[in-house]
């Protein structure tokens, strides 16, 4: 049994851990919803289990968007510290923020023994989308800008991406997951790109904020770079392996 732990507090998420690998479950951590979406797209758990608030999402938001994903529909959720209400789906599971490790792996197998067999259905796995109501924001010290800018890449996301790098801003403009403008200091488009990864590659405590604007005309405007974001990230990294052969060859 693989279980997905989302929870800021690594003491606690360490503990839960230990305990559930003496139960014969694995589990994978996450400090924060945005990294546990990234975690979700390249492997599904059994489970997932989430305390009610982390430090880039509420456990409500991030509870909603794992629901809306076909994908992700067998899969069990456990939501620490909510209300029965707060959860669309009746087999999800509540529990107390003060639950202990040994409480929450007993609600682990009794979901897992409560599940009845079915037949195996085709889905079509659909992309996750970021909570409506919420835009996302958070820092870099889990999470890579490589993670951040794939993941709004390959979910098509339209918007603007703020980032404070060593009390610089700089912006990132996406129209359906394709960067079409950046900007930091007097750098704009591809050069402006390639100086925000550069610099956020010794910035660890980077702020991002992602405003979505969808089907936005203030998105037109901003059309600096003509390059496939792919393409434009495969040379940023070869742009830092260059930076970090050159610091490397200076020490």
């Amino acid at each position: 049994m693989k279980v997905l732990l989302v929870m800021t507090d690594q003491n606690k998420a360490a503990e839960l851990s230990r305990v559930c690998a003496g139960a014969g479950i694995s589990c994978q951590l996450a400090d924060g919803g945005f990294y546990a979406l990234t975690m979700l797209e390249r492997d599904k758990p059994d489970a997932i289990i989430s305390s009610y608030d982390v430090f880039d999402m509420s456990g409500i938001d991030f509870y909603e968007i794992v629901r809306s994903d076909d994908s992700l529909a067998e899969t069990d959720f456990i939501l620490m510290g909510a209300e029965p209400n707060d959860l669309s789906q009746a087999n999800d599971l509540v529990l107390s923020a003060n639950s202990n490790p040994g409480e929450i792996v007993k609600a682990l197998k009794q979901l897992k023994s409560a599940k009845q067999p079915s037949l195996p259905q085709a889905t079509v796995p659909r992309a996750m989308a970021f909570p409506k109501s919420h835009q996302i924001s958070g820092t870099l010290e889990v999470l890579t800008l490589f993670d951040l800018m794939m993941s709004l890449n390959q979910n098509k996301h339209s918007g603007k991406l703020y980032l404070r790098i060593n009390e610089e801003e700089a912006i990132v403009v996406l129209r359906h997951g394709e960067i079409s403008h950046a900007e930091i200091s007097h750098f704009v488009g591809e050069a402006a790109l390639i100086q925000i990864f550069l610099q956020s590659e010794d910035s660890s405590d980077t702020e991002f904020f992602f405003e979505r604007l969808e089907e936005s005309p203030s998105l037109n405007i901003l059309n600096s770079i003509q390059q496939s974001t792919k393409e434009l990230l495969f040379k940023v990294a070869i742009e830092l392996d260059h930076m970090r052969e050159k610091v490397s060859s200076q020490r």
